[in-house]
C-alpha cells in the first residue's frame, strides 16, 4: 500500500530501501516492470543480486568508509572488482620491489662520498613517490554450517483436515500435510494468503481446528520475519547471545558471533544501534 502511494505520487527520485523484502511474486515483478518503464531517477537499497541485475545501470559500493561508483549492474561490478584488486595487486608487488632494491642501493651508497648525492636523490625519489594501495573492498562473509540434527522419525509434522480462521476469514480449510524428515519446502503464495499463519501453526505459536501433531523427538526453530523486533534493544550482542539456554562456554558463544562477522569490540555494541542485517545475523 505505501509502495503504491509512492508511485501515484510520480516523484522525480524514488528511493527504495530493500523494496523486494516483503513483496511477493506478482508484486515483484510488476515492481520491475515500473522500474524498467519509469522515467524517475531510482536509488535503491538491496541484497538481491537478481533484483539490481534486472533493474541497475549504477552501483555505489558503500565499503570501508568509502565509496566505489562503477556504471554496470551488479555480476559486472563484481567481476570488474576482481579484476581492479588483481590488477593493484600486481603493482604494488612491482613497487614494493622496486623500493626494496632502491633502498638497498641507499644503504649501500649514502655513507661514501663520491655516491652519497646519488643516495641523496634516491632518498628524494622514494619520498615523492605515490604508494600504491590496495581498494579496502569488503570481502567478508558468513561462515556458519548447521550443526547435524539429533536422529528423529521419518515423519516431521502431520496434518489432518487443518482449518485456521481470524473471525469470519478462512484463511485455509480442509488441509492435509504430511512433511516427512529431509524435506526443503518452501511456503509459496500472495500476500496475505496464510503462509505465516501455517509456519505459525507449525511453530506450536497459533490454535487452530483439525489434527495435527510434531513428530517424536522433534526440535524446531524458527526464524520469523519480525524477527528483529523481539530483539532487547537494550542489550549487547553478547549479552543477548549469553541470554540463550547453552551448554556451549563463553569462548564458542564468541566464536559463533565470529562466525556471523561479529568479533572484538563489535560483540559490545548495543542491539538498538545495529543496522536491520546485523540484528538479523
Amino acid at each position: 500500500a505505501e509502495l503504491s502511494r509512492l508511485l501515484v505520487l510520480k516523484p522525480e527520485i524514488l528511493l527504495l530501501d530493500e523494496p523486494t523484502n516483503h513483496l511477493d511474486l506478482p508484486a515483484i515483478i510488476w515492481l520491475e516492470n515500473f522500474l524498467r518503464t519509469t522515467k524517475c531517477t531510482i536509488i535503491l537499497v538491496s541484497h538481491d543480486i537478481e533484483f539490481l541485475d534486472k533493474n541497475i545501470t549504477r552501483i555505489f559500493d558503500i565499503s570501508q568508509n568509502t565509496i566505489n561508483d562503477f556504471k554496470g549492474n551488479y555480476s559486472k561490478y563484481i567481476i570488474f572488482r576482481e579484476k581492479e584488486i588483481e590488477r593493484q595487486i600486481r603493482q604494488k608487488k612491482n613497487q614494493d620491489r622496486y623500493i626494496k632494491q632502491t633502498n638497498m642501493l641507499i644503504d649501500k651508497f649514502r655513507y661514501k662520498k663520491n655516491k652519497a648525492s646519488f643516495a641523496q636523490t634516491l632518498i628524494k625519489r622514494l619520498e615523492k613517490m605515490e604508494k600504491i594501495e590496495i581498494d579496502a573492498f569488503d570481502i567478508s562473509s558468513i561462515n556458519f554450517q548447521f550443526p547435524p540434527p539429533l536422529h528423529c522419525g521419518k515423519i516431521i509434522f502431520q496434518s489432518k483436515m487443518l482449518k485456521k480462521t481470524f473471525g469470519e476469514n478462512i484463511v485455509f480449510h480442509d488441509l492435509d500435510l504430511d512433511i516427512y524428515n529431509g524435506d526443503r519446502i518452501a511456503f509459496v503464495g500472495k500476500n496475505g494468503c496464510g503462509k505465516t499463519t501455517l509456519t505459525r501453526i507449525i511453530n506450536g505459536e497459533l490454535e487452530c481446528e483439525g489434527y495435527f501433531k510434531k513428530g517424536e523427538k522433534v526440535i524446531i526453530n524458527y526464524f520469523a520475519q519480525n524477527q528483529n523486533e523481539l530483539l532487547d534493544p537494550n542489550m549487547t550482542i553478547i549479552e543477548y547471545i549469553e541470554s540463550i539456554p547453552t551448554e556451549k562456554s563463553v569462548s564458542q558463544l564468541r566464536g559463533l558471533l565470529g562466525s556471523f562477522l561479529f568479533s572484538g569490540d563489535s560483540i559490545y555494541k548495543n542491539i538498538k544501534v545495529l543496522s536491520g542485517g546485523e540484528k538479523a545475523r
